[in-house]
């Protein structure tokens, strides 16, 4: 758990409000009894991006973070990846929007 601790701090770190980049450990559990060092831990957590670039470093910075080792003899294992990449602007984009607010113009 103290190793899962370690990492949760520093995804932390790749929070970038202005840039509007977003990692959140929002699910952590772990251990068998209050009583003794866990052997095991697990974390769920979810990102987001405005752009298909900061996407990929996010993953990248997310991936070193995840390589780390802070306590010794422990090993982590990262599953998932990016599953929902952002919509950028571009005129594809924008008729899109265009024919979706038309739509619910008509149906009020």
């Amino acid at each position: 758990m103290l190793e899962l601790a370690h990492k949760i701090v520093e995804l932390d770190k790749l929070v970038d409000l202005e840039a509007e980049t977003i990692v959140n450990t929002g699910l952590v559990s772990g251990g068998s009894s209050a009583n003794s060092v866990a052997p095991w831990a697990e974390a769920r957590m979810h990102m987001s991006f405005n752009t298909a670039d900061a996407a990929e470093k996010l993953a990248a910075d997310v991936r070193a973070v995840a390589a780390r080792t802070f306590v010794p003899r422990t090993v982590t294992r990262l599953t998932g990846g990016i599953r929902l990449h952002p919509l950028e602007y571009s005129p594809d984009v924008e008729t899109l929007y265009g024919m979706a607010e038309r739509a619910a113009a008509a149906i009020g």
